[in-house]
Order: C-alpha cells, then sequence, then structure tokens
C-alpha cells in the first residue's frame, strides 16, 4: 500500500500558497458538481432526452439522461482517490495528471467485456464523457493517449495504486450511490463501477480499450449519440468548474475565470446561490 502523508485524503484539490494551505475534500467537490449539474442544467437536459428518443441504441435502455448526469459528475474526479498523486507534489501543489481516465478506464472495461447491450450503451456513454471533461486542455483529449507511452505508464500505476486501495475507494463509491438522487441509472453506473472494484485483480493490468474512449465520429457511429455524448461532456465540463470556482481553487488555466464568470451570468447563479441549493447535501 502506498502511504499518503497529506491528511484528510483522498482531495479533490491540494496547493501551499503564501504558506496557507488550500484543501478540497474529494467527496465534497463531487456531490457539489452532481448538484451543480442537476440543479442549473433542467432545460438542457430535457433537449438531450429529446436526442436520446432518437438514439437507435441509447432509447431502448435509458429513458431520461438526468442519471448519467448525475453519476458522471459523482465518479468524474474519482480517481483523484489513487494515492499514487500523493506522491507528485511538486512545489507544494499536487498534480493529478490523468485522473480522469483511472474511471473511464474501469467503465469501459466493464462495457466491452459484458454481453448485456444496455451495459455497453450506458457505461460506454459515462466512460467517454468523463474521459473527456478536461480536454480544454492541451493533448488532454482520449485521441491523444495512445501516443504516449510514458502517459499509458504514468496511468497504470495510478490505476495500479487505486485498486490496491479498493476498500476504501469501494466505501467512497458506496456513499456517493446513496446520494443518486434521479433513480436506478445512477445507482447502476456508480455501483457498477464499485462492485467492479471489488472483483478485480489489482496485479492485473488493465487493457485499456482506446476505442471506447478516443475520440468521436467513426464510420459506424450514430451521429445523434455523438451529439449525446458532447452534450453531456459540455455539461460536466461547466458544472466542474463552477463547483471548483466556488470552492476557491486556484486554476493553471488563465481562461477558466472568464469562462465560468460567463456560465454563471448565463445561468443567472453565484456561489451563494449555489451553497443554498445543495448545502443540506454536503
Amino acid at each position: 500500500m502506498v502511504k499518503c502523508d497529506i491528511s484528510e485524503w483522498p482531495l479533490a484539490y491540494y496547493e501551499v500558497k503564501a504558506g496557507n494551505v488550500v484543501k478540497v475534500s474529494l467527496q465534497k467537490h463531487l456531490v457539489s458538481t452532481s448538484r451543480i449539474a442537476l440543479s442549473v442544467f433542467g432545460g438542457r437536459i430535457k433537449a438531450l432526452d429529446y436526442l436520446v428518443s432518437s438514439s437507435r441504441m441509447l432509447s431502448r435502455y435509458v429513458e431520461s439522461i438526468r442519471g448519467v448526469v448525475e453519476a458522471t459528475a459523482l465518479l468524474h474526479d474519482i480517481g483523484k482517490a489513487s494515492k499514487f498523486y500523493c506522491r507528485g507534489v511538486k512545489q507544494d501543489k499536487v498534480s493529478f495528471e490523468l485522473h480522469e481516465y483511472i474511471p473511464a478506464v474501469l467503465l469501459a472495461d466493464i462495457a466491452v467485456n459484458s454481453s448485456d447491450e444496455q451495459v455497453k450503451a450506458v457505461l460506454k456513454l459515462a466512460a467517454r464523457a468523463i474521459s473527456r471533461h478536461h480536454t480544454p486542455i492541451r493533448n488532454r483529449h482520449p485521441s491523444f493517449l495512445p501516443e504516449d507511452k510514458g502517459k499509458i505508464d504514468r496511468l497504470v500505476k495510478a490505476l495500479k495504486v487505486f485498486l490496491d486501495d479498493r476498500d476504501e475507494v469501494s466505501g467512497m463509491l458506496s456513499e456517493l450511490e446513496k446520494l443518486c438522487s434521479t433513480g436506478e441509472l445512477c445507482s447502476f453506473i456508480v455501483g457498477g463501477l464499485r462492485d467492479h472494484i471489488s472483483r478485480i485483480n489489482s496485479d492485473r493490468i488493465i487493457e485499456i480499450k482506446f476505442n471506447t474512449l478516443e475520440s468521436t465520429t467513426n464510420s459506424d457511429e450514430d451521429f445523434t449519440d455523438y451529439k449525446i455524448l458532447v452534450g453531456l461532456t459540455g455539461m460536466l465540463m461547466v458544472a466542474d468548474n463552477i463547483a471548483a470556482n466556488c470552492e476557491g481553487r486556484v486554476s493553471d488555466d488563465k481562461h477558466t475565470p472568464s469562462y465560468v464568470t460567463y456560465w454563471l451570468r448565463e445561468l443567472n447563479l453565484d456561489c451563494e446561490k449555489l451553497n443554498d441549493v445543495h448545502r443540506d447535501l454536503l
């Protein structure tokens, strides 16, 4: 087991700045992101539901995309629970590089090895959205990953440490599953990841299924499904950035404050209003 000297781990953010430690609880951030996504994207979720009803695959299994929105938000940063990242403290700041691929790879691993078409459709969609939530950052799109052996090696190490701590991670996933407010679909995704983690052998190197994660519209993909993926990913990215902004985090992306400010104005929100919306759920 890898030890972590940072107190209150797992964290979504850690930085020492001007002698002050800024820490954000991982579980709090995941719940905040999910509540923001559900509370501010009601109309946009309905628009995606219309696309879902037109999808050749998803319409058979998904009545509303709300459960997938909630599950992807609850899981998007769960890879940060890997204590592998404790060893990445540089200049008093933890780097969580590639954390988005840990849940994405595990969900994809379930999907590609399942004979159940519902499992394939729903978990593939969740995996692809989660793997893309940092794509505004240069070279973070899944299509770049297969080309970088160094990144793949780091991902495998972070994934192995994540699985080595499966009891702790499974406990957090159980708590997150209890917070699913949209019904069975959210529980199906969050609980499915927890159950997969409990069964998988951490000594087995996960076969990373890049074909489920890398980019977009190949010849056999329904364009409607691609639009659903883009809409779902967009909501996740915006909710994640709004949550981070309201948590007082410092971004490496100089443009983040601008587009967070835009979305807060577009949605007629501020951090105080958001805290009122979901304070009782944290």
